[in-house]
């Protein structure tokens, strides 16, 4: 049975970025995903979920946290921002170059988009920064910036891509990244969230997880550079 309180507890983390109470020990990965769903009710209530995230998707990673495959969350429908946007710098916000799919009616994609995702996840208790618990955290969704969308193409490769801060290259990376590109990543997002029943509808968008390392959202003035899937400027105040 997972406590009411602690999901209240955490969904007030999320709303006011701040950290994550602490969290009991010895929850599972199911448990963990249960949580995360009542996390995300109470936070979708009006808006809706926008689509699903991948996170933990790199091998180093994975072996870090001792997990043999990566995790999915949700994405807040009050997360979107355009191109442009301006964010405000806190501690624990990060940045992570993504590539992203929006799916048709009939769960197939139909475009391919550059993203930015905008990251929090921070825990009151250091000790408690593990796979299990940043999954019940909903895998530290926050916000995201989507490019123009492309239509999709069966066929696409990797895409370099480049993000400076104030002209300095902060991530340099490849669109092939993240779970092996984006046919075989979104192939996997679709069967895992099959699996954790999540709903999957018409016009959601499928992030695919960090290519190259997460930035973190230090002030200045941002161009990610996906070169001919475009470009996404904003800015961190």
């Amino acid at each position: 049975m997972i406590p009411g309180d602690l999901t209240e507890s955490i969904v007030r983390a999320i709303e006011q970025q701040q950290a994550i109470p602490p969290m009991p020990a010895g929850l599972s990965m199911d448990q963990a995903y249960e949580i995360q769903q009542q996390v995300t009710s109470q936070l979708c209530k009006q808006t809706g979920i926008a689509g699903i995230k991948a996170g933990l998707t790199s091998g180093p990673v994975q072996q870090y946290f001792g997990i043999d495959d990566a995790v999915i969350g949700s994405l807040y429908g009050t997360g979107r921002l355009s191109p442009g946007c301006q964010i405000e710098s806190t501690s624990g916000l990060m940045l992570e170059c993504e590539i992203g799919v929006i799916i048709g009616s009939d769960k197939k994609p139909v475009s391919l988009v550059p993203v930015i995702e905008v990251v929090f996840l921070k825990y009151s208790e250091p000790s408690d920064l593990n796979a299990v618990n940043i999954v019940a955290a909903n895998v530290g969704a926050d916000r995201f910036i989507c490019g123009e969308p492309l239509p999709w193409d069966s066929n696409c490769g990797s895409t370099d891509l480049l993000l400076t801060k104030d002209g300095e290259t902060v991530c340099q990376a490849s669109t092939g990244d993240s779970l092996e590109g984006p046919a075989k990543g979104l192939a996997w997002m679709m069967q895992e969230s099959r699996s954790r029943q999540f709903d999957v509808k018409e016009g959601m968008l499928f992030i695919l997880g960090t290519c190259g390392p997460p930035v973190q959202a230090d002030k200045g003035e941002y161009l990610a550079n996906y070169g001919e899937l475009g470009n996404i400027t904003f800015t961190v105040s």
